[in-house]
């Protein structure tokens, strides 16, 4: 992968001929401009979509957030030029207002948060001590290295229900969680000042 330009604190692959493995490539850097490849996505020459490191990848998002990326990569995989994608932005900014304004009608399940923890015992309140404790009251043993899963219904008491147990979701919390994920798909519309590498 050779050939990228940076736009502000981001780096981006343009069109071939700087790529001839993605026509589209979209990745994260640091303040130095060097790219981040553990953290991108784009749109290889063949039209499918190569990601990593992003929330659609990570194990311990949820569902709903999963499906949101998903859904504007999907349509953002349409796009066979920049020009094309930044067509595209308005459509895709309205698939993340109507993953957020329908919290509230979403089955609980696809808001489950999991986790692999590495201990038990917490000094500090926190989502995981509260799982933990609702899967011991379900009669659940856990120990290191197991994977919860867990509902946060009301995120300024730290009370989450298991994945069994879940029916309702503090939405103003999960409304937040969006916010990251929709981050990493949006500043790829943003206008930045070109540097090239």
């Amino acid at each position: 992968m050779i050939g990228f330009r940076s736009l502000g604190s981001f780096s981006k692959f343009v069109t071939p001929p700087y790529s001839s493995t993605f026509s589209s490539f979209f990745s994260y850097s640091t303040e130095h401009f060097y790219i981040y490849l553990c953290k991108y996505f784009g749109r290889l020459t063949d039209g499918s979509v190569k990601v990593r490191g992003i929330a659609a990848r990570r194990h311990d998002t949820s569902e709903y957030v999963r499906k949101m990326q998903r859904e504007m990569l999907t349509l953002m995989s349409t796009a066979a030029t920049l020009a094309e994608l930044r067509d595209l932005a308005t459509p895709v900014e309205k698939i993340y207002q109507t993953y957020r304004d329908s919290l509230h009608t979403a089955e609980a399940r696809d808001f489950l948060i999991n986790r692999r923890i590495s201990r038990v015992r917490y000094a500090h309140r926190c989502f995981e001590a509260s799982a933990i404790e609702a899967y011991r009251n379900a009669g659940i043993d856990v120990a290191p290295g197991i994977k919860i899963s867990y509902v946060v219904r009301d995120a300024k008491r730290y009370m989450v229900d298991t994945e069994w147990d879940a029916s309702l979701i503090d939405s103003q919390f999960y409304q937040s969680l969006l916010e990251k994920p929709w981050e990493e798909i949006a500043f790829a519309f943003e206008p930045r000042k070109s540097k090239t590498l």
